[in-house]
Protein backbone atom coordinates (compact mmCIF):
# COMPACT_ATOMS: atom_id res chain seq x y z
CA UNK A 1 0.00 0.00 0.00
CA UNK A 2 2.20 2.94 -1.40
CA UNK A 3 5.00 2.96 0.44
CA UNK A 4 4.18 0.28 3.17
CA UNK A 5 4.17 -3.63 2.81
CA UNK A 6 1.90 -5.34 5.10
CA UNK A 7 2.04 -9.12 6.34
CA UNK A 8 -1.18 -9.99 8.45
CA UNK A 9 -1.38 -12.98 10.39
CA UNK A 10 -4.26 -14.96 12.46
CA UNK A 11 -5.00 -17.79 14.16
CA UNK A 12 -8.62 -17.53 12.46
CA UNK A 13 -9.57 -17.69 8.83
CA UNK A 14 -12.51 -15.89 9.11
CA UNK A 15 -11.31 -12.91 9.95
CA UNK A 16 -8.10 -13.06 7.24
CA UNK A 17 -11.53 -13.66 4.94
CA UNK A 18 -12.83 -10.35 6.30
CA UNK A 19 -9.99 -8.59 5.69
CA UNK A 20 -8.81 -9.88 2.57
CA UNK A 21 -12.35 -7.97 1.28
CA UNK A 22 -11.43 -5.02 2.28
CA UNK A 23 -7.69 -4.25 0.97
CA UNK A 24 -7.17 -2.91 -1.79
CA UNK A 25 -4.82 -4.61 -4.89
CA UNK A 26 -3.93 -2.27 -7.47
CA UNK A 27 -0.93 -2.44 -9.25
CA UNK A 28 1.02 0.42 -7.69
CA UNK A 29 4.22 1.74 -8.56
CA UNK A 30 6.31 2.70 -5.62
CA UNK A 31 8.19 0.42 -4.02
CA UNK A 32 7.93 0.00 -0.70
CA UNK A 33 10.31 1.20 1.76
CA UNK A 34 8.33 0.48 5.00
CA UNK A 35 7.51 -3.50 6.36
CA UNK A 36 5.11 -4.28 9.41
CA UNK A 37 3.51 -7.28 10.41
CA UNK A 38 0.19 -6.96 11.89
CA UNK A 39 -1.46 -9.80 14.32
CA UNK A 40 -4.93 -10.90 15.46
CA UNK A 41 -5.15 -13.62 17.98
CA UNK A 42 -7.59 -15.29 19.78
CA UNK A 43 -7.54 -14.59 23.65
CA UNK A 44 -10.34 -15.08 25.07
CA UNK A 45 -13.32 -14.04 24.04
CA UNK A 46 -11.81 -11.58 21.58
CA UNK A 47 -9.11 -11.14 19.26
CA UNK A 48 -5.62 -9.64 20.52
CA UNK A 49 -4.12 -7.25 18.23
CA UNK A 50 -0.38 -7.10 17.74
CA UNK A 51 2.04 -4.71 15.07
CA UNK A 52 5.50 -6.12 15.11
CA UNK A 53 4.66 -8.00 18.21
CA UNK A 54 3.62 -5.02 19.90
CA UNK A 55 0.17 -5.45 21.72
CA UNK A 56 -2.01 -2.13 20.15
CA UNK A 57 -5.62 -3.49 21.74
CA UNK A 58 -8.14 -5.41 21.60
CA UNK A 59 -11.24 -6.51 19.52
CA UNK A 60 -14.62 -8.07 20.73
CA UNK A 61 -15.13 -10.36 17.74
CA UNK A 62 -13.81 -10.48 13.89
CA UNK A 63 -15.59 -8.05 11.94
CA UNK A 64 -14.17 -5.24 14.46
CA UNK A 65 -10.77 -6.86 14.30
CA UNK A 66 -10.41 -6.34 11.10
CA UNK A 67 -11.93 -3.50 10.71
CA UNK A 68 -9.14 -2.22 13.45
CA UNK A 69 -6.35 -3.60 11.25
CA UNK A 70 -7.71 -1.96 8.01
CA UNK A 71 -7.52 1.46 9.54
CA UNK A 72 -4.23 0.60 11.08
CA UNK A 73 -2.72 -0.14 7.81
CA UNK A 74 -4.51 3.22 6.36
CA UNK A 75 -2.70 5.25 8.82
CA UNK A 76 0.90 4.08 8.59
CA UNK A 77 0.17 4.08 5.06
CA UNK A 78 -0.22 8.26 5.25
CA UNK A 79 2.23 8.61 8.22
CA UNK A 80 5.05 6.39 5.29
CA UNK A 81 4.13 9.54 2.46
CA UNK A 82 4.08 12.79 4.57
CA UNK A 83 4.89 14.89 2.22
CA UNK A 84 2.32 14.78 0.42
CA UNK A 85 -1.03 17.28 0.93
CA UNK A 86 -4.31 15.45 1.45
CA UNK A 87 -7.20 16.06 -0.28
CA UNK A 88 -10.85 14.74 -0.49
CA UNK A 89 -11.64 14.03 -3.80
CA UNK A 90 -12.31 10.70 -6.79
CA UNK A 91 -9.61 10.62 -9.75
CA UNK A 92 -10.51 9.04 -12.92
CA UNK A 93 -9.51 9.22 -17.01
CA UNK A 94 -10.86 9.21 -19.84
CA UNK A 95 -8.67 9.13 -23.19
CA UNK A 96 -5.44 10.04 -21.37
CA UNK A 97 -7.08 12.73 -19.76
CA UNK A 98 -7.37 13.15 -15.41
CA UNK A 99 -9.97 14.44 -13.81
CA UNK A 100 -10.18 14.94 -10.14
CA UNK A 101 -13.37 15.54 -8.57
CA UNK A 102 -13.37 16.36 -4.58
CA UNK A 103 -16.41 17.95 -2.17
CA UNK A 104 -17.53 17.29 1.02
CA UNK A 105 -18.69 14.60 2.88
CA UNK A 106 -21.84 12.95 0.95
CA UNK A 107 -21.61 15.04 -1.86
CA UNK A 108 -21.49 12.05 -4.50
CA UNK A 109 -17.86 11.13 -4.87
CA UNK A 110 -17.83 7.41 -4.42
CA UNK A 111 -21.31 7.12 -6.11
CA UNK A 112 -19.66 9.31 -9.21
CA UNK A 113 -16.46 7.52 -9.54
CA UNK A 114 -18.02 3.63 -8.71
CA UNK A 115 -20.39 4.77 -11.83
CA UNK A 116 -17.78 6.16 -14.40
CA UNK A 117 -16.01 2.56 -14.20
CA UNK A 118 -18.87 1.18 -16.03
CA UNK A 119 -18.94 4.57 -18.60
CA UNK A 120 -15.59 3.67 -20.08
CA UNK A 121 -13.37 5.62 -17.16
CA UNK A 122 -10.36 4.30 -15.95
CA UNK A 123 -10.92 4.99 -11.88
CA UNK A 124 -8.12 5.27 -9.84
CA UNK A 125 -9.71 6.42 -6.25
CA UNK A 126 -13.03 7.57 -4.98
CA UNK A 127 -12.30 9.93 -1.78
CA UNK A 128 -8.76 10.31 -0.94
CA UNK A 129 -5.67 12.17 -3.87
CA UNK A 130 -2.06 12.75 -2.56
CA UNK A 131 -1.13 16.19 -4.05
CA UNK A 132 2.84 17.60 -4.33
CA UNK A 133 4.15 20.34 -6.70
CA UNK A 134 1.01 19.46 -9.19
CA UNK A 135 1.32 16.06 -9.42
CA UNK A 136 -1.90 14.03 -8.18
CA UNK A 137 -1.16 10.25 -6.69
CA UNK A 138 -4.60 8.78 -6.14
CA UNK A 139 -4.75 6.45 -2.82
CA UNK A 140 -5.06 3.16 -3.13
CA UNK A 141 -8.28 2.26 -0.88
CA UNK A 142 -11.61 0.42 -2.01
CA UNK A 143 -14.63 2.39 -2.96
CA UNK A 144 -17.02 2.11 -0.17
CA UNK A 145 -20.04 2.60 -1.66
CA UNK A 146 -23.07 3.07 0.91
CA UNK A 147 -26.06 0.53 0.48
CA UNK A 148 -29.13 3.69 -0.94
CA UNK A 149 -26.22 4.36 -3.16
CA UNK A 150 -25.89 0.90 -5.04
CA UNK A 151 -29.48 1.13 -6.60
CA UNK A 152 -28.23 4.69 -8.77
CA UNK A 153 -25.67 2.41 -10.38
CA UNK A 154 -27.82 -0.47 -11.81
CA UNK A 155 -24.80 -1.81 -14.00
CA UNK A 156 -23.38 -2.84 -9.78
CA UNK A 157 -26.69 -3.68 -8.93
CA UNK A 158 -27.85 -6.15 -11.36
CA UNK A 159 -24.04 -8.08 -10.45
CA UNK A 160 -24.00 -10.55 -7.35
CA UNK A 161 -21.56 -9.33 -5.13
CA UNK A 162 -19.68 -11.82 -2.80
CA UNK A 163 -21.19 -11.32 0.98
CA UNK A 164 -17.89 -10.38 2.24
CA UNK A 165 -18.00 -7.57 -0.11
CA UNK A 166 -19.99 -5.70 2.40
CA UNK A 167 -19.04 -4.19 5.61
CA UNK A 168 -15.66 -2.27 5.31
CA UNK A 169 -14.96 0.61 7.39
CA UNK A 170 -18.98 1.45 7.86
CA UNK A 171 -21.15 -2.06 8.38
CA UNK A 172 -23.43 -2.18 5.48
CA UNK A 173 -21.31 -0.60 3.35
CA UNK A 174 -20.07 -2.06 -0.22
CA UNK A 175 -16.10 -2.32 -0.31
CA UNK A 176 -15.76 -2.10 -3.93
CA UNK A 177 -12.63 -3.48 -6.21
CA UNK A 178 -12.65 -2.79 -9.36
CA UNK A 179 -10.72 -5.75 -10.09
CA UNK A 180 -13.38 -7.89 -8.98
CA UNK A 181 -15.51 -6.46 -11.49
CA UNK A 182 -12.93 -6.60 -14.51
CA UNK A 183 -11.72 -3.40 -15.12
CA UNK A 184 -8.15 -2.67 -15.05
CA UNK A 185 -7.05 -0.59 -11.52
CA UNK A 186 -3.58 0.96 -11.12
CA UNK A 187 -2.53 4.27 -8.45
CA UNK A 188 0.37 6.35 -10.14
CA UNK A 189 1.19 9.98 -9.81
CA UNK A 190 0.09 12.38 -12.87
CA UNK A 191 -0.73 15.66 -14.08
CA UNK A 192 -4.73 17.00 -13.69
CA UNK A 193 -6.39 18.10 -16.84
CA UNK A 194 -9.98 18.70 -15.02
CA UNK A 195 -10.66 19.62 -11.54
CA UNK A 196 -14.32 18.87 -10.01
CA UNK A 197 -16.09 20.67 -7.25
CA UNK A 198 -19.17 18.53 -5.87
CA UNK A 199 -22.51 20.17 -4.68
CA UNK A 200 -25.19 18.32 -4.89
CA UNK A 201 -28.71 19.86 -5.79
CA UNK A 202 -32.50 19.24 -5.50
CA UNK A 203 -33.03 19.57 -9.73
CA UNK A 204 -33.14 16.38 -11.64
CA UNK A 205 -30.28 16.87 -13.86
CA UNK A 206 -26.94 18.38 -13.88
CA UNK A 207 -25.17 21.68 -14.24
CA UNK A 208 -21.45 22.58 -15.10
CA UNK A 209 -20.26 25.53 -14.37
CA UNK A 210 -16.83 27.29 -15.04
CA UNK A 211 -14.86 28.08 -11.68
CA UNK A 212 -12.34 30.60 -11.60
CA UNK A 213 -9.05 29.37 -10.28
CA UNK A 214 -8.60 31.27 -7.23
CA UNK A 215 -12.05 30.11 -6.23
CA UNK A 216 -11.51 26.75 -7.12
CA UNK A 217 -8.48 27.01 -4.96
CA UNK A 218 -10.56 28.40 -1.86
CA UNK A 219 -12.98 25.58 -2.50
CA UNK A 220 -9.91 22.87 -2.55
CA UNK A 221 -8.29 24.26 0.62
CA UNK A 222 -11.31 23.50 2.81
CA UNK A 223 -11.65 19.94 2.03
CA UNK A 224 -7.63 19.27 2.15
CA UNK A 225 -4.95 19.10 4.66
CA UNK A 226 -1.92 20.17 4.99
CA UNK A 227 1.36 18.30 4.85
CA UNK A 228 4.40 18.20 6.98
CA UNK A 229 5.89 20.65 5.45
CA UNK A 230 3.17 23.23 6.49
CA UNK A 231 1.04 25.55 5.29
CA UNK A 232 3.34 27.47 2.40
CA UNK A 233 3.72 23.67 1.02
CA UNK A 234 -0.08 22.89 1.44
CA UNK A 235 -1.01 26.50 -0.37
CA UNK A 236 1.59 25.05 -2.98
CA UNK A 237 0.15 22.14 -3.83
CA UNK A 238 -3.35 22.69 -4.43
CA UNK A 239 -2.44 25.91 -6.65
CA UNK A 240 0.01 24.00 -8.85
CA UNK A 241 -3.19 21.63 -9.03
CA UNK A 242 -5.58 24.50 -10.32
CA UNK A 243 -3.15 26.30 -12.22
CA UNK A 244 -2.80 23.65 -15.37
CA UNK A 245 -6.29 22.38 -15.06
CA UNK A 246 -9.71 23.21 -16.14
CA UNK A 247 -12.22 24.20 -12.97
CA UNK A 248 -15.68 23.58 -12.70
CA UNK A 249 -18.54 22.71 -10.16
CA UNK A 250 -20.77 20.17 -11.32
CA UNK A 251 -24.45 20.82 -9.62
CA UNK A 252 -25.77 17.48 -9.54
CA UNK A 253 -29.05 16.06 -9.03
CA UNK A 254 -28.87 13.22 -11.42
CA UNK A 255 -26.15 10.88 -11.71
CA UNK A 256 -26.70 10.08 -15.36
CA UNK A 257 -26.61 13.77 -16.59
CA UNK A 258 -23.66 14.14 -14.26
CA UNK A 259 -21.77 11.10 -16.17
CA UNK A 260 -22.76 12.19 -19.81
CA UNK A 261 -21.74 16.19 -18.90
CA UNK A 262 -18.20 14.74 -18.59
CA UNK A 263 -18.34 12.79 -21.40
CA UNK A 264 -19.19 15.92 -23.07
CA UNK A 265 -16.46 18.39 -22.17
CA UNK A 266 -13.69 15.50 -22.34
CA UNK A 267 -14.60 15.27 -26.22
CA UNK A 268 -14.93 18.74 -26.52
CA UNK A 269 -11.47 19.96 -25.13
CA UNK A 270 -9.47 17.04 -26.56
CA UNK A 271 -11.00 18.18 -30.02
Amino acid sequence: MLACEFEVISDCAELLRRLDHMVPRPAQPILPGRQYQLAACRDGGGYRLEENGRPIGRERDQAAAARTLFWRMQVLALEAVPEFSRIHAGCASRNGRRIVAAGPARSGKSTLMARLLFEGFDVHCDDLVLLRRGQALPYPRRFFIRPEAVALIPQLAARSIDPFEWGGWDPGSLALDPLVLGFPWRIESGPVDIVLFLERDTCDTARLEASPKHAMAERLMFQSTSPAGGPGDWVRDVCALVDRADCYVLRSGSLGASVSLLKEVLESESA
